[in-house]
C-alpha cells in the first residue's frame, strides 16, 4: 500500500456505509484480516447486521492504517487496555 503523510495540522476523514458491502468474497476477504480475537468477538454480536457493521468497521481500521505506515493491514496486533479500549 502506499503510504500517506500527514502533518499536525491534517485531518482525514474515512468513512464506509456498511449497508452497501453485500459481496461475500469481499466479507471473507475483510474477515481474512482480523486477528482471532476479532473474529470471536464478531461472533458474540447478537445480531447479524451488529456482526456485519463490526466486521467492516475493523476492516476498515487495518486498511487506513495501512495507508499511512508500512504494515500489512492482517499484520496489525492490538491489545485490549483498561475499560477494553484497544491499542497498537
Amino acid at each position: 500500500m502506499s503510504s500517506i503523510s500527514l502533518t499536525p495540522s491534517d485531518i482525514h476523514l474515512w468513512f464506509t456505509w456498511p449497508e452497501e458491502i453485500n459481496s461475500e468474497a469481499l466479507q471473507l476477504a475483510y474477515r481474512d484480516l482480523l486477528s482471532d480475537e476479532e473474529r470471536d468477538q464478531e461472533k458474540r454480536f447478537k445480531f447479524k447486521k451488529a456482526q456485519h457493521r463490526y466486521l467492516v468497521r475493523r476492516a476498515l481500521v487495518r486498511t487506513v492504517l495501512s495507508h499511512y505506515v508500512s504494515v500489512q493491514p492482517a499484520d496489525w496486533r492490538f491489545e485490549r487496555i483498561l475499560y477494553g479500549l484497544l491499542k497498537s
